[in-house]
């Protein structure tokens, strides 16, 4: 998927589709972004990317911080976008 795309509402089906296809093609990349979906739908930023350009900044100890999934992928999205993706894909689960 292309990045940083401005959040569109229509634009659901066409992750759903990606990820559909994603699947069946690269499960573990799959699985990933399952990840980061889950945690972007709680209010999280999905993770940093460090195999994505230089990092942003770096800690007290001079560990580099990397830019995130949502600061890089989906800026504007709110986390209903990907709640609804997660069950539209099947990979909603109960909590506890």
């Amino acid at each position: 998927m292309p990045t940083s795309i401005p959040y569109d509402p229509k634009s659901k089906q066409r992750y759903i589709d990606h990820y559909v296809k994603l699947k069946i093609s690269y499960p573990s990349a799959y699985r990933q972004c399952m990840a980061q979906f889950r945690d972007m739908s709680e209010g999280g930023d999905g993770g940093q990317l460090p195999c994505i350009g230089e990092p942003v900044a770096y800690d007290r100890r001079g560990a580099p911080i990397w830019v995130t999934c949502r600061a890089r992928n989906y800026p504007d999205y709110p986390n209903s976008f990907f709640k609804e993706v997660l069950e539209a894909l099947g990979e909603v689960f109960p909590v506890g």
